[in-house]
């Protein structure tokens, strides 16, 4: 009797665990591009701390340099969800091609700048006129430098401009092949450092309102629009977690990206982190269309409408007061 007692206490054991396993939710898969630059700050906070994993998701992240290349591989299909600043998405648009942004990670006006030399003779931004200025062509780099040339009475024809990728800034700079260059964060704060007192910096919160922005592919909002609301709940999650535990966030941030951690904290204060959908968003796209328009960057002849291109519905279900538009 004894020891069929025991088989019948190991039959209720095994399926107490087999339903408790049952109960056990399996993760939607989702395949995130994002980048190493300080905008995605949350992003690495959520994968860090579990908050997608909470919410439901296996978020398997793709990490790049610039938000253009993180967007290129959500459109060729690699990736479901990307990260990206709006200048790309501008040019996408633009061209004639489709996309929806469902949320601004961040906002920020001091994250670009100028950084120049000045042994160059450079003490103003009136002094680029002539010299040799290196920016990253397609990018906010170039809308930022065409922007600041602008507001000091200058255009792209009184410089010499000279095209580089991102990686090559620093050492363009620093043996002299350039005069200044049109950079942002975090490599701004690094190769003004590494300039020391030769180099000079040029900021204007007025030219320029940056959103980082997530973004997915049309038909992944009638797909799966409950992946895009769990994801938001992860980021907003990290959003709070960024608040509550600076020091942390910041750790996870140098640790992650590889950054020195002086350098983070020096450039986090640029940032305002906030899950949000804002009109900011639709007059900087604006602005950024009409100069590209001006300027014969892109075939279009009108600016396109770019708030058909905004998935509210994400946002709305998971926090509808973040977003800012009037509905």
């Amino acid at each position: 009797m004894r020891a069929l007692a025991f088989f019948f206490v190991c039959l209720i054991f095994l399926s107490a665990c087999d339903k408790q396993r049952s109960k056990t939710p399996t993760l939607q898969k989702v395949n995130l591009a994002y980048t190493s630059q300080p905008q995605a700050a949350l992003i690495h906070i959520a994968i860090e701390k579990g908050f997608f994993r909470d919410e439901g998701l296996d978020v398997h992240g793709a990490i790049f340099e610039l938000g253009r290349t993180a967007m290129a591989s959500m459109l060729k299909g690699d990736d479901d969800i990307a990260s990206a600043a709006e200048t790309p998405i501008m040019y996408h648009v633009i061209k004639g091609g489709e996309i929806s942004i469902f949320a601004n990670v961040v906002t920020t006006n001091t994250n670009n700048g100028l950084v120049a030399r000045q042994d160059a003779g450079i003490q103003r931004p009136e002094d680029l006129k002539g010299k040799r200025v290196g920016f990253s062509k397609g990018s906010t780099s170039e809308f930022f430098l065409s922007s600041m040339l602008s507001a000091h009475e200058l255009t792209m024809t009184d410089i010499h401009p000279v095209y580089l990728k991102p990686n090559e800034m620093q050492a363009a700079i620093t043996e002299g092949q350039v005069d200044a260059i049109s950079i942002w964060n975090y490599k701004l704060t690094l190769i003004a450092d590494a300039l020391g007192f030769n180099g000079i910096v040029f900021l204007d919160k007025e030219l320029y309102t940056e959103s980082f922005n997530l973004i997915c592919q049309p038909e992944y909002t009638k797909r799966h629009p409950e992946v895009l609301e769990a994801l938001l709940r992860g980021l907003l999650r990290a959003e709070k977690f960024s608040l509550t535990h600076l020091l942390e966030s910041q750790e996870i941030m140098a640790r992650r990206t590889q950054v020195p951690l002086k350098t983070v904290q020096k450039v986090w204060p640029e940032f305002k982190f906030k899950i949000s959908l804002a009109p900011t968003l639709l007059i900087t796209l604006d602005d950024e269309a009409r100069w590209a328009l001006q300027n014969h960057f892109a075939e279009a002849t009108q600016e396109p409408d770019f708030l058909s291109h905004i998935y509210f519905d994400a946002l709305r279900t998971v926090k509808p007061e973040a977003i800012k538009f009037r509905q």
